[in-house]
């Protein structure tokens, strides 16, 4: 049995690959002199993957982290990650 923990880091780690892929793809874009609208586009869908990533690992660490001083109820952690969320 895969453990949350486990299970996390494989989905981060997919994540990242996507991410990269998306990197890739923008530097091939950009080489080959495609218009700048699909190198942005490329960068853009980048960037977004990468802050989605950023969220889930904060939000891994701010559960271990606040889980024992919010008697493991999940309104602290989600309350601090969606006021961050709102402020990117």
């Amino acid at each position: 049995m895969t453990s949350p923990a486990n299970s996390r880091a494989t989905e981060v780690c997919a994540r990242l690959r996507r991410a990269e892929s998306q990197v890739a793809g923008a530097r091939r874009t950009y080489v080959e002199g495609h218009p700048c609208t699909e190198v942005l586009e490329q960068l853009s869908a980048a960037r977004i993957a990468l802050d989605l990533i950023m969220l889930t690992v904060l939000r891994d660490h701010l559960v271990r982290c606040l889980e024992p001083i919010t008697d493991g109820r999940p309104e602290g952690p989600e309350r601090l990650l969606a006021a961050i969320a709102r402020h990117r």
